[in-house]
């Protein structure tokens, strides 16, 4: 006889139980990984999800704004312990190398993912600047399931191949707001990236540094003193310093 399959509620809950233990030592990413390879077992609760997105305007219009459009957002513990996002990958969509606030746990729930994860081998006191060195190369099927870790141990890419894929990843509270690292390999580069309610104001900054006369330096030097976003400020005060050294 056939285990019933793990309902989305008692993963969610379960889940909880989990996130509620200090230790986020291996095991705790072993059990997590489990939970996850059972929900990914069954695909009607996120069918139902699609169904009440497609159909629903005003539970469309709760999504929180995202780095990603293909981001959707399913569940947030009301604890604040934890989130769990899908994301649907186009065919041959490929992501950007970034970084991460929180410690994730993340699966296939159909079609294929290549995770690629790497390391930092820079010092990171270089503004602007990150070398990188691929560790680990491989790929997910459905039910596959990896882990990150926050910032510089948690720095990943994913990569569809054919058809359409979904993934769900479980993310932890953040220890870093604001912003994530996108990295560039061939140009040893690392920038910042923000939610789109923000990222239109940081590219607007980030021009005013480009432009680099007195006027722009001028309004960047205003907007730092009336402005009350810490986010916004320290885009401020990196695009002022560059402009000062001429970078």
């Amino acid at each position: 006889m056939e285990e019933p399959l793990m309902q989305f509620e008692e993963f969610c809950n379960s889940f909880h139980e989990l996130t509620g233990r200090k230790d986020k030592g291996p095991t705790f990413f072993q059990e997590g990984q489990a939970l996850l390879s059972e929900l990914l077992k069954d695909r009607q609760w996120f069918l139902d999800f699609l169904q009440k997105f497609i159909m629903d305007t005003s539970f469309r219009e709760q999504q929180k704004p995202s780095r990603w459009l293909n981001e959707y957002t399913v569940y947030r513990s009301p604890q604040g312990s934890f989130v769990i996002l899908a994301y649907i990958w186009e065919p041959r969509q490929i992501d950007v190398i970034h970084d991460h606030n929180s410690w994730g746990i993340l699966g296939t729930l159909s079609g294929s993912l290549r995770e690629r994860k790497y390391r930092r081998t820079d010092d990171g006191k270089r503004d602007g600047y990150a070398e990188l060195e691929e560790i680990s190369n491989n790929m997910m099927g459905p039910g596959g399931t990896t882990f990150v870790m926050p910032l510089d141990k948690g720095i990943h890419q994913l990569e569809n191949f054919e058809g359409y894929s979904v993934s769900i990843n479980i993310y932890g509270k953040s220890v870093r707001k604001g912003y994530l690292n996108y990295y560039d390999p061939e140009n040893s580069t690392v920038t910042r990236t923000y939610v789109y309610s923000l990222h239109k104001a940081a590219l607007a900054i980030r021009t005013l540094g480009y432009m680099n006369c007195d006027v722009s330096k001028s309004i960047l030097q205003k907007a730092l003193e009336q402005s009350s976003d810490d986010i916004l400020k320290k885009e401020m005060d990196l695009t002022l310093a560059r402009s000062e050294s001429g970078n």
